[in-house]
């Protein structure tokens, strides 16, 4: 599913993607999904949009064992964020891991503005999405430290 826009993401009843109810464009792509948001903390720049990418399955097993939606997930890249400081070298990737908020009324249920972490690697032009979940007490301790 390529989505082109900004805001959040919302699933319609129909199955479709929408971007702060702007939907441009939305199409398979195989066993994964390629989602462009901008980059909202720059505010001396104009925003620029970003690629997301992972495989279906890692999503299912993600919500399945974190109750956690990559696609709700990426919403962190647009709001104030921490980069955490632990970039590990894995065999073939750098993979990093960002902590930040959920916006309260774009994801419903228990998830809305809780701190989670996401951990990626960036690929070129995309941001490919490892995992996702609730940040742990010295996750939060660091990123109220840092941002505040």
């Amino acid at each position: 599913c390529l989505v082109n826009g900004f805001g959040a993401i919302h699933k319609t009843l129909t199955g479709a993607f929408l971007l702060s109810n702007r939907l441009r464009s939305a199409r398979q792509t195989g066993s994964e999904r390629f989602t462009e948001l901008p980059v909202l903390n720059r505010p001396s720049s104009p925003p620029r949009p970003m690629k997301f990418d992972w495989h279906d399955e890692k999503r299912k097993s993600n919500i399945e064992k974190h109750d956690l939606d990559f696609l709700d997930a990426i919403q962190v890249f647009e709001e104030e964020h921490f980069m955490e400081d632990r970039t590990r070298e894995e065999e073939w990737e750098t993979r990093k891991a960002i902590i930040g908020p959920l916006p309260e009324a774009d994801v419903p249920g228990h998830w809305s503005g809780n701190l989670i972490v996401v951990v990626f690697t960036p690929r070129n032009d995309t941001i490919r999405i490892i995992s996702a979940r609730r940040a742990s007490t010295d996750e939060r301790r660091c990123y109220e430290r840092h941002v505040g």
